[in-house]
């Protein structure tokens, strides 16, 4: 259940972020990032064209889950923090559980 959370949000991520850290048309007016990666915050030498893939969801998706709460990848549209705290939410509720169920099976019987 856990690691179905993860991949679920990692996929629902992508989606919401990757028309945007896709967008290639310099015509076109630029469009708001809905996460601010590490790569993306500033002039970093080497990662100048620097694109997230799913596999940088991905990897905000687990430490979302295994911390409770983004790390090196900041939301930054409203949409984004609803999903990253639906995330958490769901997470702690997962791991209270099954630290629930642990200790209700180590429960000596009556």
């Amino acid at each position: 259940m856990w690691v179905g959370n993860i991949v679920v949000f990692a996929g629902w991520y992508w989606l919401i972020d990757a028309e945007h850290a896709q967008a290639n048309d310099t015509a076109a007016p630029p469009k708001r990032w809905e996460f601010l990666f590490p790569q993306r915050a500033g002039e970093i030498i080497g990662w100048g064209n620097w694109q997230p893939r799913f596999f940088d969801y991905l990897f905000l998706a687990f430490t979302t889950a295994t911390a409770f709460s983004p790390t090196d990848t900041a939301p930054l549209s409203r949409r984004a923090k609803v999903l990253i705290m639906l995330q958490a939410i769901i997470s702690l509720i997962v791991v209270a559980v099954l630290a629930a169920r642990a200790i209700n099976i180590l429960k000596p019987p009556a």
